[in-house]
């Protein structure tokens, strides 16, 4: 059944020519990239815990995400069937296994947890979430990456750690003790995942005399993965211990953090991770650019803004020479 409703979406495709299929490959892009600046903005401006838990979420989800892929280890549709074509454009964005769907998983992980919060007092929002996951979705079994029960179970395992994450912030928030706990216990599964994704064995199959995912890029995939857990644990850590700023600021202050996190985050993605890439460090490099992305995100962008506006608790870790 999931083979004919991808075969066809495929034959539907054919009919609906090339702008739907570029329509759809836009969107996926442009709605995972508009992931970390929405969680950013929520977090730096418009309401901390609701960044916090959207941060969180991400970073269980995420790393559940990819035990599951790794675990598994499915192949891609155009593998499991050869009548499955994907639209040749995205086939360079796959390097490793089919389910779970790491792009639902991402929708799911941010407009879902956009839309468990706000959907009561916002249902105008929630239904855009919503849309959007459904569409992200969609788009994944349309341009013929991903099974129905990729996106599906991917959508599932998400909207579980949304929940479960909802329940751990009132057991843990403001307590500090609690809150260094879950770091620690973080870093100790962090650790675990990593020997888990490294001594695990894969299977290596060939297709057309070449190795059909190659076990390399599913480690490299997996390791980036705990970099965002990781560089998450680690970054609301600090921040809550040297930083911890407020989002009731006038307008002006949080358009001036807006600012200075762009600046960042487009520092962090022009400058620093091609220069990662160009060390070709393979799971190193993978890992570092995910960690590097949010511990900028969550700790360095809220360390430079607070500076800006004067933070007290700032000051007191760089005293004035």
């Amino acid at each position: 059944m999931d083979i004919e409703y991808l075969i066809w979406l495929q034959n539907l495709r054919g009919k609906v020519g090339e702008g739907v299929e570029e329509f759809f490959t836009l969107f996926t892009d442009g709605s995972m990239a508009a992931t970390l600046i929405l969680s950013a903005i929520i977090f730096w401006c418009v309401d901390k815990k609701t960044g916090k838990f959207l941060l969180l979420v991400m970073a269980f989800s995420r790393i559940c995400n990819q035990i599951l892929k790794n675990t598994f280890c499915v192949y891609r549709p155009w593998i499991l069937d050869l009548n499955v074509h994907p639209v040749p454009s995205v086939m360079n964005e796959v390097t490793s296994y089919s389910f779970p769907s790491g792009h639902a998983n991402v929708s799911t992980a941010v407009y879902g947890g956009i839309a468990y919060r706000y959907g009561k007092k916002f249902p105008l929002i929630a239904f855009l979430c919503v849309a959007t996951i459904l569409l992200t979705a969609l788009s994944r079994n349309f341009l013929g990456v991903h099974t129905p029960q990729d996106v599906l179970v991917a959508m599932f395992v998400t909207f579980f750690m949304i929940i479960c994450v909802d329940k751990l912030i009132p057991l843990i928030d403001g307590d500090e003790h609690k809150e260094k706990f879950i770091t620690i216990a973080g870093m100790i599964f962090a650790v675990i995942a990593i020997a888990y994704f490294m001594l695990k064995s894969y299977p290596v199959d060939y297709l057309d005399s070449k190795v059909i995912v190659e076990p390399q890029n599913a480690i490299n995939d997996a390791i980036g993965s705990v970099g965002t857990f990781t560089g998450i644990l680690i970054g609301l850590e600090l921040e809550r211990r040297f930083v911890n700023f407020k989002t009731n600021v006038n307008f002006s202050l949080k358009i001036c953090r807006l600012i200075i996190g762009v600046i960042f985050i487009a520092a962090t993605n022009f400058l620093l991770i091609p220069e990662l890439k160009h060390l070709d460090l393979g799971a190193i490099e993978k890992f570092l650019r995910w960690f590097l992305t949010y511990f900028i995100t969550i700790f360095l962008v809220p360390l430079a803004f607070s500076q800006f506006e004067g933070n007290y608790h700032v000051k007191q870790i760089f005293p004035a020479t």
